[in-house]
């Protein structure tokens, strides 16, 4: 089984592979194209609740299966 695939949440945007989705349906489409199905989600300090939710809907209407978020922890 591969690792988790980690998303850094901020207000704007979602950063995995080194790229930023600014939009809950780009990065949708991205989780879909790269058939990600394992996800870490890491939001910023800062990042608003909205954010998060969107992110994970996000992940939910791409297929993920395993899901795991991680709280306030993610460095600047």
């Amino acid at each position: 089984m591969s690792a988790p695939t980690e998303i850094i949440i901020s207000n704007s945007g979602f950063e995995f592979d080194g790229m930023t989705y600014s939009t809950s349906s780009s990065f949708t489409s991205a989780l879909i194209a790269k058939r990600i199905t394992r996800v870490h989600m890491l939001p910023k300090k800062d990042a608003k609740f909205q954010q998060v939710q969107a992110a994970m809907q996000a992940a939910f209407d791409a297929g993920v299966t395993d899901f795991g978020i991680i709280g306030n922890v993610q460095n600047e």
